[in-house]
């Protein structure tokens, strides 16, 4: 199923998303982050567009968050994400 980008997975708060979790499924709040293993930072902005479709600066940080996601899925990478962004433009948190 889709991820949840628009509420913390473990405890259903809006504000204060920081991070991702494959594992469990989507955004989690500060409170909830210092819990878990498998995260990934994650910025207000790209939630935002891959919550509601507000326009992002750049389509790499929502790649980025979705070919990890896949990446966790597959337990391995997609072997198409190097061609689409290559590791040099990656790492940015928006």
């Amino acid at each position: 199923s889709w991820p949840r980008f628009d509420a913390c997975v473990l405890c259903g708060r809006t504000e204060q998303l920081t991070h991702f979790s494959s594992f469990e499924g989507g955004a989690i709040c500060c409170h909830c982050e210092p819990v878990q293993v498998e995260k990934r930072e994650v910025g207000p902005k790209t939630l935002a567009w891959l919550a509601n479709g507000r326009p992002c600066p750049s389509w790499a940080p929502p790649f980025e968050l979705l070919d990890y996601h896949i990446a966790h899925l597959m337990c391995r990478e997609p072997r198409v994400s190097a061609s689409l962004l290559p590791k040099s433009k990656r790492g940015r948190v928006v």
